[in-house]
């Protein structure tokens, strides 16, 4: 490929990060590119450790020397040279926050808008009265008087403070300011009379500074307007309206204190709104929202029990049953429903129980109790049994003071607004109403909300609400929220790098996410994403396949340009980018073979059932042919799909001349979609036939054309050359495990059956409930049955079926297999033992007196001391990244040279470690003893999964998410005997090629096999269709989901009206 420079083109040439073998690759600016291929095949190593790496290193390295000591530090990859590369951002699938403060609304920003809201439009009311607190100005009380009448006779007040002051000094002073009188309960007198007595009492006092009518004249406006000015500054802030009506005397209050109901109030202010700022976090949690307290989850950790069945765990036993009892005597005189599940309670109900009232002290008293006692040991013990983080008692989980609550805008407090779903606060702010001075102060403000909103609802989030926490979030739903400050942001001019940000979503969703990376794209960004999706792949400008296999067989461009768009094969967009000129039939004439098709289809005849006798079945050398097959809207003889072969079996009736005609029109479409086309007649067939088929055959061994030779499985799968072929049949189950009532999270009380011996896939929209049934209430509540150890398990009444032919349940996830850079696939599956074991018996080994341990890399004794058995060292750089060299001394060998000297069969135990899984098991068949067996046995699981590619010392960390949990996957398959176990997996697919799931789906069926059972939570249809039994959560994601849509067969799924997984299966099975 020639590589020109292009200022509209990334040029990227030479790149050679881990296995890419020094490709060259043209990336077009401000398009949306996709890049795929086979997990392992070298898709990261391009678009992250490359394309990433480089536009960050050069993005940091533009930085003073001074910026730069607070950056990470990148090294430079190995590549000859990228240009045009823009400053690099990359939204990777990982939660980038463990900060516990964290929430959805501050990562997007969206809080940051609606603080600045309520500290600008917010109305405070009082807790007391309900009444709208206001700061008064004179001119509100000005607005007030001219309400009334004009000629109503009017009173300005202000209330006497004598502060340090005697009253009796204080009135001396209003006095010789020109005062005059007072009032003591409505009633006037003169300041005069007042200081005439011997005492003057201490009650409340109101100095009148005016008597006058509403006057509507400028003069009366303005001596209204000074006397209450007058009547702020004598009062402290303070001012009394009194209007005398005929019927009655109104007094108004006016406060420029900003006070109500005797209560002085904060003016709010952004800091007011934020759990970060001691000025609005809650003082008792500190703004975390949770405490370390009793847990009630530990208290009742059975919420369908009743107080009366032992739903208090503490107050079980002889001695701790006295509080149940006491509980129990007292519960009539206040009515407690002793008999009503705890979960049914309502919150009064809960709240007695929990504090007590005149009749019972509480569940609160009896750990008031144990601390008072804690200098015993029981008491201690059993005090931190129920200790837990819980929800903090002052703010009940907002995080924010009190005062907080009172501030509300259109009727809504900030603490109720971060509570909603995503899809329900969108929905408040397109309906807010607000007056035309707090519409046009909030108009700004509400642009960026509704975007951001927006923005969430297009990437599938809508059932979050604001005050989740990021770390609770998953990668994949982390990465959308990344996704989407950034547009909120409007960078211009980036790289943005995603990976995978279709994970977690569902099909119902795909169609948005993609509207947002186009307008990623539109705003003047390059957006190149690693993606596996189908659909997103087909709404790329730009495909780029790596390939053709994984690991070493990986690293090559097998393709680059424009995506087909129809699975029905696409094969003209394909040649255009291949510089092919295929000349494709007038649409007029297509039209018209459409017709023709129609008039000419006939029987099949006899010479063709005699050819298919040697095409059907794979009997030609192993090629597999289809008949009757349709291609667009023709229909084809004959036709070997993976070399685009057609075969034409022509009868007399081809001879007329509007056949001919059809014929030639049927070709030339075909050759235009890139088939080869070969005719026969019925008597070439009958008399000569084995000419006949050495014609196919050669043709089929011809070199193929270059839109057969695409070299890698992309193009192959969304052209329908390659499937995922729908299971011929479901496995049958009679035995079930029943979660009865599941009540976690939004689940709305349902039971749920999950079938034993197959292969369970529970699916649904994001949000709707799966994590929550599969991984909080079903594999939490059968942990704890089989090893009565279980983090705390999610709310259900009860599980019931067949438990006992279960012997555990194993949660595989995407988590590295090792905690720390030296663990690897050979150790984790326990091939390594043998491998030592084999070269310890060598007879060098034995002379030296190693053992086994002397060929480990993670004890001394054989290992390179220098590196302790990393084969590397780091160097570190100030400014500059750190430096990772191969070790001086064993030169990136890991061991010690004497050690090495040891070979088995001309190989040392580097060049073991060295190997692929494919090479490795190659390497050790050749051979018959039985540790050579045991070791191919041991690694022949990982060849299953689809990891042949990886090295067997391939460290842990440098495994994507999909190949350590298919390492995990293999480490199962090699058990040799093991208790029927129930294996849970929560989107396998991730990082997974169609090809890679063909193989995955291998692997569960193996496990099957062995009298596993399988239970999936899957998004990708490949998966789904090939179920047993099938699950679907929903209808909708966060309340409005949590329900059973659907149980049974995928066949019956796509007749489910009301399921969306239905719909998108369709076009699947």
């Amino acid at each position: 490929m020639s590589v020109e420079n292009n200022s509209n083109h990334i040029i990227v040439k030479g790149a050679r990060v881990h296995n890419l073998k020094n490709i060259d690759v043209k990336i077009p600016r401000d398009k949306l590119v996709v890049v795929t291929g086979l997990s392992g095949s070298g898709k990261t190593s391009l678009v992250f450790d490359t394309l990433y790496a480089e536009g960050q290193r050069r993005y940091v390295e533009s930085l003073s020397a001074y910026a730069r000591q607070f950056l990470g530090r990148m090294s430079k990859p190995e590549v000859d040279y990228i240009k045009g590369i823009p400053p690099a951002i990359a939204i990777e699938q990982k939660v980038n926050t463990r900060n516990p403060r964290s929430t959805v609304g501050t990562s997007t920003e969206i809080y940051e808008y609606i603080k600045l809201l309520y500290a600008r439009i917010g109305k405070t009311y009082s807790p007391v009265s309900g009444d709208l607190v206001k700061k008064h100005e004179a001119q509100d009380v000005v607005e007030a008087a001219i309400q009334f009448p004009e000629g109503t006779r009017l009173m300005i007040l202000t209330e006497v403070n004598a502060g340090k002051q005697s009253l009796r000094e204080a009135l001396d002073v209003l006095l010789k300011k020109g005062f005059s009188r007072v009032q003591i309960n409505g009633d006037t007198f003169t300041i005069q009379e007042l200081l005439a007595q011997e005492t003057i009492t201490g009650e409340k006092m109101y100095l009148i500074i005016d008597r006058l009518t509403v006057d509507m004249a400028q003069e009366g406006i303005s001596r209204l307007t000074d006397s209450v000015e007058t009547a702020f500054a004598e009062g402290s802030g303070a001012c009394v309206l009194k209007v005398f009506l005929a019927d009655e005397t109104k007094t108004l209050h006016f406060s420029k204190c900003f006070e109500a109901d005797g209560i002085e109030f904060e003016v709010p202010t952004v800091h007011t709104f934020s759990f970060n700022s001691p000025i609005g976090a809650c003082p008792v949690c500190e703004g975390f929202g949770r405490v370390i307290g009793i847990d009630e989850d530990l208290v009742v950790p059975n919420k369908s029990l009743s107080v009366y069945e032992d739903a208090i765990f503490c107050w079980r036993g002889e001695v701790m049953g006295e509080w149940k009892k006491e509980f129990l005597r007292a519960a009539p005189k206040f009515n407690f429903p002793v008999h009503k599940p705890y979960h049914e309670l309502t919150d009064e109900q809960k709240q007695v129980l929990w504090n007590g009232n005149q009749y019972f002290y509480g569940i609160n008293a009896f750990f008031d109790m144990l601390k008072a006692n804690q200098y015993k040991i029981q008491y201690r013990v059993m005090l931190a049994r129920y200790r837990g983080k819980t929800i903090c008692p002052e703010c009940r989980g907002t995080r924010l003071k009190k005062e907080a609550s009172y501030i509300r805008v259109s009727g809504k407090s900030i603490n109720e607004l971060v509570q909603m779903s995503i899809v329900k606060l969108k929905d408040f702010f397109d309906n807010i109403q607000l007056d035309k001075h707090d519409a046009a102060i909030a108009e700004r403000l509400l642009i960026e909300i509704n975007n951001r909103l927006q923005f969430l609802l297009d990437v599938g989030l809508g059932y979050l609400t604001l005050n989740r926490l990021s770390n609770s979030l998953s990668g994949g739903e982390s990465q959308r929220i990344n996704l989407v400050t950034s547009l909120g942001n409007s960078l211009v001019g980036s790289l943005y790098i995603l990976d995978e940000p279709s994970i977690g979503l569902h099909p119902r969703d795909t169609h948005q996410l993609i509207e947002v990376l186009l307008r990623l794209r539109d705003i003047g960004n390059t957006v190149v994403v690693v993606e596996h999706d189908e659909e997103i792949m087909r709404a790329a400008d730009y495909l780029i396949d790596i390939g053709p296999e994984a690991g070493r067989k990986g690293g090559e461009i097998v393709y680059e340009g424009k995506p087909p768009k129809s699975p029905k094969g696409d094969f003209l967009g394909i040649a255009e980018n291949k510089n092919f000129a295929y000349q494709t039939a007038d649409p007029i004439l297509y039209g018209k073979l459409k017709e023709l098709a129609k008039q000419h289809r006939v029987n099949p005849t006899p010479a063709e059932d005699l050819l298919w006798t040697f095409l059907s079945n794979k009997k030609l050398e192993g090629y597999k042919f289809r008949r009757q097959h349709v291609i667009g809207d023709i229909i084809v003889d004959f036709v070997n799909l993976e070399q685009q072969l057609v075969v034409e079996i022509d009868g007399k009736y081809h001879e007329d001349k509007e056949i001919i005609e059809y014929d030639n029109l049927r070709t030339a479409w075909l050759e235009s979609q890139g088939y080869k086309v070969i005719r026969f007649t019925n008597d070439e067939v009958f008399q000569n036939t084995d000419q006949v088929l050495t014609k196919i055959s050669q043709t089929l061994h011809a070199p193929k054309s270059p839109l057969g030779d695409l070299g890698g499985y992309t193009i192959k799968y969304l052209l329908g050359l390659e499937t995922i072929p729908t299971p011929l049949h479901r496995r049958k189950w009679n035995n079930y495990i029943e979660i009865l009532d599941a009540r976690e999270n939004n689940l709305k009380g349902i039971n749920v059956k999950f079938p034993l011996n197959v292969m369970t896939v529970v699916t649904g929209v994001s949000g709707s409930g799966k994590s929550s049934l599969v991984k909080s209430v079903f594999y939490e509540a059968l942990k704890k049955y089989y090893e009565d150890v279980a983090d705390k398990s999610g709310q259900l009444d009860n599980l019931k079926g067949s438990m006992h032919l279960i012997k555990g349940i194993e949660m595989v996830d995407q988590n590295p297999i090792g905690r720390s850079s030296r663990s690897n696939p050979v150790t984790y599956i326990k091939a390594y033992d043998e491998i030592r074991n084999l070269f310890a018996d060598q007879q060098l080994s034995k002379q030296m007196g190693y053992k086994a341990s002397h060929f480990s890399f993670n004890t001394p004794g054989g290992r390179c001391e220098e590196c302790k058995g990393e084969g590397t060292v780091t160097v570190e750089m100030q400014f500059m990244a750190d430096l990772v060299l191969e070790c001086d001394h064993c030169h990136g060998k890991r061991f010690q040279q004497d050690v090495l000297e040891v070979r088995y069969k001309g190989v040392n135990i580097h060049d073991v470690l060295e190997m692929t899984v494919n090479q490795a098991i190659e390497f050790f068949t050749e051979y018959t003893g039985s540790t050579q067996k045991k070791i191919v046995k041991r690694l022949k699981p990982l060849q299953d999964v689809g990891i042949g590619y990886v090295k067997l010392g391939q460290s842990s960390d440098t495994l994507s998410g999909g190949e350590s949990q298919r390492v995990k996957l293999a480490s199962f398959l090699a058990l040799e005997k093991t208790e029927p176990t129930i294996f849970v997996f929560d989107e396998p697919t991730t990082g997974l090629h169609f090809h890679d799931i063909k193989t995955l789906l291998k692997a569960f069926d193996a496990l099957i096999d062995k009298g596993h059972t399988i239970i999936i939570i899957e998004h990708n249809p490949e998966i789904i269709k090939s179920a047993d039994h099938i699950i679907d959560l929903g209808p909708e994601g966060g309340d409005e989901g949590g329900f059973v849509v659907f149980e049974g067969t995928p066949e019956a799924l796509v007749k489910c009206e009301t399921s969306y997984t239905g719909r998108f299966l369709k076009g699947k099975i």
